[in-house]
């Protein structure tokens, strides 16, 4: 919808209160390209938003060709859990991916309940935009567009910093 705009401080509050109710590392709502919307960070927290996203985006994207190769015609969501850290990852109304990164000590079982009932209240503040790229537009804050330049000229750096060619 051209012009119209996604209620941001709707999903931002909906996002901070979830990560509060779950006691959240992180929380992240994506599109479906792994683009960051909009994201939750826990104090002193410093994973990167855009790299989380590129990797779940891919992570999803196989999730579901792993399901489809079951003969499953969906995949709607996924838990991973390391030593230290889990993720849970809700697709919401396969536009979009809500990602919850916790502490071991989490109980899955309430983060998975809790974040059922985020996505839920997400969707609806989301679906006027399901088939634009609006969010996008509207959502990415300046802030978001500053820890991608960041993110490049970290990787950048490190290659500029690398003698390349021949002797």
């Amino acid at each position: 919808m051209p012009g119209d705009q996604i209620p941001t401080d709707g999903v931002r509050d909906r996002l901070a209160r979830y990560a509060d109710e779950v006691g959240a590392r992180q929380v992240l709502l994506l599109d479906r390209g792994g683009f960051v919307i909009c994201a939750a960070t826990g104090p002193g927290e410093t994973m990167e938003p855009v790299t989380i996203g590129a990797v779940a985006a891919g992570t999803f994207a196989a999730a579901r060709e792993l399901a489809a190769l079951f003969g499953e015609s969906e995949c709607q969501m996924i838990f991973q859990q390391g030593a230290q850290l889990g993720v849970f990852t809700l697709a919401i109304a396969d536009r979009w991916f809500f990602i919850t990164a916790f502490d071991r000590q989490a109980h899955v079982g309430l983060v998975q309940v809790l974040a059922t009932q985020a996505a839920g209240d997400l969707a609806p503040l989301l679906a006027p935009y399901a088939e634009t790229d609006d969010a996008r537009d509207v959502i990415a804050s300046e802030a978001f567009r500053a820890d991608f330049d960041d993110a490049l000229d970290r990787i950048f750096q490190d290659d500029l910093s690398t003698p390349t060619g021949g002797a």
